[in-house]
């Protein structure tokens, strides 16, 4: 569990909902950059392969509530579909999720150079 001061009185019926968010930049063959400023509680982002990537986090969690995936460029990205493939936020020693993004027919596809790669995790802190 994230051990760390966080802002508290957010409206939820969840206790402990704790967001997370992440902005890389993306540069040739889908090399990710991470924006130390846009990434508090992201340990690292790597790629795995053709448009996958772990998402490292700093600290673990109880449960992962909610993704959303967005790739921004300025044309039609090449990439536009995103999934999430796994998560172990619960991990005490690599708590992390891995996404996947995708071609319009389906097919695993690196962002396109200059893209920016934005994330939003909403994780629970508590167990219950």
């Amino acid at each position: 569990m994230a051990n760390r001061r966080m802002f508290q009185f957010r409206y939820s019926v969840q206790r402990d909902i704790v967001d997370l968010t992440l902005k890389a930049s993306i540069a040739a063959a889908g090399v990710p950059t991470l924006s130390t400023t846009d990434a508090k509680g992201i340990a690292s982002i790597t790629r795995l392969g053709a448009g996958q990537y772990r998402i490292s986090l700093q600290d673990n969690y109880q449960a992962l509530m909610a993704a959303s995936i967005i790739v921004m460029n300025a044309t039609a990205s090449a990439a536009p579909v995103s999934q999430l493939i796994s998560e172990q936020v619960v991990s005490v020693s690599a708590p992390q999720v891995v996404i996947q993004l995708l071609d319009a027919a389906g097919v695993a596809a690196d962002p396109d150079d200059g893209a920016t790669l934005l994330v939003h995790l909403m994780l629970r802190n508590a167990s219950t």
